[in-house]
């Protein structure tokens, strides 16, 4: 679907209609859905081939954990807490309520 077409959301009582060409816009879209749904079971189970690499190494490693780079696997390990909070406590259509 392409911007003018038609609305990328309208809320279930017809409210609120987004036709913003903005990529949250098409996030809300059935082929942007098809495309995560399509790669759910690939990205649930991705293996690392470098799990402790850190993408900029830091030296000294700072005290504080929130402020050092995390590694790929605590990266990987972010990603995956996102996804099972947004499939948990979300529903298609939430961003536009924030």
């Amino acid at each position: 679907m392409l911007a003018g077409d038609g609305p990328f959301f309208t809320s279930p009582d017809g409210k609120f209609v987004d036709r913003e060409p903005s990529i949250t816009s098409f996030l809300c879209t059935d082929g942007a859905y098809d495309i995560f749904e399509k790669n759910c079971k690939r990205f649930n189970s991705l293996k690392l081939l470098f799990e402790e690499h850190r993408f900029a190494e830091q030296t000294p490693i700072p005290e504080n954990p929130a402020d050092r780079v995390l590694t790929n696997q605590e990266c990987l390990d972010e990603a995956r807490k996102f996804f099972e909070y947004v499939d948990i406590n979300s529903y298609r259509g939430s961003p536009h309520k924030l």
